[in-house]
């Protein structure tokens, strides 16, 4: 599963800082400064650009595209399946410059657009335009849950 964003990820594999108790799958591309915490899970096919900090316990499940100098606090899940167990898993694309608060759930196919800022505990249900402030959840809850 490949993300349909195009960003500019033209960066070796080197000097980024991982602890030895992060769980890394497959063959994600890290780019070089990223900073990832202890108990930190990233899955296969997972794009991370320069100069991020992902905080402990974040997980990013297969699909998802950082861009660059993109902040994670900790304990924040990233959703590929929207309703579990299916094969239509969908990636979750962050643009750059993005700050996401602890313990967020970003659920599967959202676009987080260059700037935004969200705040701690928000459960992100829809896509996200440039340059929002996000203190609290307050879309609607999802009446046709099959």
């Amino acid at each position: 599963m490949r993300s349909p964003l195009k960003l500019k990820l033209d960066f070796p594999k080197v000097n980024f800082k991982c602890p030895e108790l992060t769980n890394v799958w497959g063959d994600p591309v890290i780019g070089e400064h990223t900073e990832v915490g202890a108990f930190v899970e990233i899955g296969r096919d997972v794009v991370i650009g320069k100069g991020c900090l992902l905080q402990a316990y974040v997980f990013l499940c297969p699909g998802v595209v950082l861009g660059n100098n993109v902040f994670i606090g900790p304990g924040t899940i990233f959703c590929n399946d929207k309703y579990p167990p299916s094969d239509n898993l969908e990636g979750v694309i962050v643009e750059d410059d993005v700050v996401i608060g602890a313990g967020c759930i970003i659920l599967p196919g959202i676009h987080i657009s260059s700037g935004v800022r969200i705040g701690a505990g928000v459960l992100v249900r829809c896509n996200v335009n440039p340059s929002t402030k996000w203190i609290k959840s307050t879309q609607n809850e999802e009446p046709n849950w099959p």
